[in-house]
């Protein structure tokens, strides 16, 4: 079977940020070991990365995705300076890659949800593009804190404008957040989830245990099940609950 059979037997999720760095590696991660705890098989994928020092230098996510989800699979963070960069036979590789599964996939993408994959002189082509030409559903990760609402809610905007609607939200704390600011992001959550009509699922607290560059897990399982409500993202992934 080839790969494009192939990924129409499947399903899976694009999983976006408001911002680089917001937490989607470690989302990434903890639902594809919280679900494989939870008896279903999921594979997860960090197609591309844009990196300023090397196009070739290596990407720490994939390795940390795998260690923690305990998968196996032959693929590789694609490094790019920018999205000029990506040529066409890179970007038949990427594409490839987000193709080839054997299980429902999740799809970390690169930047945040408006960063393109591939510009060349007659388009651009974004996160937003790829889940409609896969046909996945959608995730959007926020970086708990002063900005949430504000990066949150423009996310939100710009996927709507699209005529799309995320499965959820789901907050990371990327650093220690006092209990004013945890009790702020969960309000300004639950507003959003009622304005954009699009379900808030939890938010990950923060874990000095867990470092996606030196692939140290920590507890991201047990916080993840504890913290996150996986029911709607199992259906939105494609799993037969």
């Amino acid at each position: 079977m080839d790969s494009q059979t192939l990924r129409q037997t499947l399903e899976g999720m694009m999983i976006v940020g408001t911002d680089r760095g917001c937490g989607k590696t470690i989302v990434t991660a903890g639902l594809a070991a919280a679900i494989r705890e939870a008896g279903f098989r999921v594979q997860a994928l960090k197609p591309l990365s844009f990196c300023q020092e090397s196009a070739i230098q290596r990407d720490p996510d994939q390795p940390f995705i795998n260690k923690i989800s305990q998968q196996y699979i032959q693929a590789d963070t694609i490094c790019a300076p920018s999205p000029w960069e990506v040529t066409i036979p890179t970007w038949n590789r990427i594409m490839e890659q987000c193709k080839n599964f054997q299980y429902p996939a999740l799809i970390e993408a690169p930047g945040q949800v408006a960063t393109p994959w591939q510009i060349s002189a007659h388009k651009i082509t974004d996160s937003l593009d790829i889940c409609c030409q896969l046909d996945l559903s959608l995730l959007l990760v926020a970086q708990a804190g002063p900005d949430c609402l504000e990066k949150t809610r423009s996310a939100l905007s710009f996927i709507q404008n699209r005529d799309l609607g995320p499965v959820g939200i789901i907050c990371v704390e990327t650093s220690p957040l006092d209990s004013q600011w945890e009790e702020r992001t969960f309000s300004e959550m639950l507003l959003l989830s009622q304005s954009y009509e699009t379900p808030y699922l939890g938010t990950l607290p923060h874990s000095p245990s867990i470092s996606v560059s030196s692939l140290q897990q920590g507890n991201l399982l047990r916080l993840t099940q504890e913290n996150i409500d996986l029911l709607p993202l199992q259906i939105g992934i494609g799993l037969k609950i």
